[in-house]
Formats: structure tokens, sequence, C-alpha cells
């Protein structure tokens, strides 16, 4: 497949960090207008700003089997990656998708993206880390390092954050769903189908994706990879921010197993559910809980 970089405009519903207040990332959830609540009354968000965003584009190219270009553009598949990864993991699955004659577009995670400015795909500024440092919001910040994709997309101190970061990253499928008609190869003018789009998602791609396909009826099938949903349940029963969970309640006299540590997950629950897949993934499709079709 051949493999071409480009930007991506998306409205931003939550908060960019600033140089007066460079932890935003972590503290401003979505607002309505003039800074309201969103309720069932009020569901509309309103973006904080616009911003430009890398996406990845791959599209087949003469060395691949069965390449033949449409007259109406390449078949599209949505490539959205895992917690702690970026863009570029759809680079593996780029040439087989090439050897079906599909083009693929990825874009990253909010608060992911390439952190080694040596990497070749890295492009600065424009990445959805923010370049953000380790250890912001602390006294132990670490300044002229960048904190490892995806760092702080799971916001336990901040769980409003946490649900917007889910609800974003849907958002942001949808921008980027809308897009794809508009998409020309610059060295060739070859396009993409936006009639034929499908898409793949990998773990917490997977369960934002349960989302977006529950949202917006354009996909025609998807895979994916390694989902779930009840997302504090998840996180508590995981071995990365179960411990953390836990160690924090713990602190605050709240052990596992007790009444309170139960009430906990409940209101964490309840807090992050317009976000969770559990209550949206059921119009999403039918059939076996990793494909599904909808033609």
């Amino acid at each position: 497949a051949n493999i071409y970089q480009g930007l991506l405009d998306i409205p931003y519903y939550l908060g960019a960090p600033t140089a007066s207040n460079p932890a935003a990332p972590l503290t401003d959830f979505w607002h309505g207008a003039q800074g309201s609540y969103l309720t069932r009354y009020n569901p509309n968000p309103v973006p904080t700003t616009t911003l430009e965003i890398p996406i990845l584009v791959t599209v087949p190219n003469s060395a691949s089997p069965n390449y033949a270009y449409p007259s109406t553009g390449f078949p599209v598949a949505i490539f959205q990656h895992g917690i702690g990864q970026n863009r570029t993991n759809d680079l593996a699955v780029a040439d087989a998708f090439a050897d079906a004659d599909f083009a693929t577009v990825a874009i990253d995670l909010p608060l992911h993206g390439i952190t080694d400015p040596e990497n070749p795909f890295y492009m600065g500024a424009y990445e959805r880390t923010f370049n953000l440092p380790p250890g912001l919001g602390t006294p132990n910040v670490q300044t002229g390092v960048i904190a490892p994709s995806g760092t702080y997309f799971i916001n336990l101190a901040n769980l409003l954050v946490s649900r917007d970061n889910l609800r974003e990253a849907v958002a942001d499928l949808i921008t980027l769903t809308r897009t794809i008609p508009t998409i020309t190869i610059p060295t060739t003018g070859q396009v993409l189908d936006g009639s034929k789009i499908f898409f793949v998602g990998h773990s917490l791609g997977a369960i934002v994706g349960t989302v977006y396909l529950g949202v917006d009826p354009t996909a025609y099938a998807a895979t994916l990879g390694m989902p779930g949903a009840e997302i504090p349940y998840l996180l508590n029963n995981s071995a990365t921010f179960g411990p953390i969970i836990q160690s924090g309640l713990e602190q605050a006299g709240i052990a596992p197993g007790t009444q309170l540590y139960d009430d906990f997950l409940r209101n964490a629950q309840t807090i992050v559910d317009s976000g969770d897949p559990a209550n949206v993934g059921s119009p999403g499709g039918q059939g076996s809980p990793d494909r599904h079709d909808r033609g």
C-alpha cells in the first residue's frame, strides 16, 4: 500500500492547553452554550476550538494482487487504535486491506499520538497528545519530556473528562466519516468511496467504535477486536488501572468488597453512562459480538 499523511480539521469540544492553563485537557469537559451543563434537554456541546489533527491514509498500488481502481473510488476501512497506541497501528493491516483493494484511514484517539520526534510520521504541534509532559497537574511535572501516548485519556481524577474523552473520540470518528468523500490522493487524484465505508476497532478503539456504530449508520460493516463496556467495572478489573483505583479508594478509607466501594463504581458508571457502549451499542448491529453487517 502507498502511505500518505495529512491534516484533518475537527471541532474540538474538550479543553486544549494554553499558556495560562496548560492542564486544561485534564480538567475541561464538554459544555453547552454559554458554559451550560449538558443534559437530555440540553444535549448539544459547543466546540471550544477547531483542531488540525494528523490523518493517515493508505491506498492500494499496482503491487497489490487485486489492484483495480474503481470508478467511484476505493472502498475504505476506518481503523481506530487501542489505549496507549497511535494511528500508525493502521500500518499493520494496511497491506492486507490493499490486497483486497481497500484504502484505510486512521486518526489518533484524543490525547493519543506519536511522541517520538524522530519518528518519520511525527507531526509536532499537531499531535493529539498536545506534547503534554508526564506528571501534569502534579508537583512532579517533567518539563521537556512528552508523556506516552494516551497517558491522560483515562482520567480517574475527573470522570467527567474521562467520559468526554470517550465522546470526543466518537465525535472525531463522525467528522472523519463525513470527510472521507472529500479526500483526494495528491499524487494520483484517486478518491475514496464515501458510500463504502467499513470500520475496524481494536481494544479502546473497539469500545469507542461501538458507540460510533450505534449513533452513525454510515459504516456498512465492522470488526470490533477486544471491545468492552461498563467501563468503570472494566477498569476496576484491569491489571493496569484496577490497582490504581483500589489504592486511591483505600487511601480514602474505602476498601474493596464493601458497600461504599460498590457505590463508587455504581456512581462512576452513572457519570460515564452517556459515553459507554453498554448504552448505545445495541442499535449498531446484529449477530456475533465481534462483527456486524449493515447490508
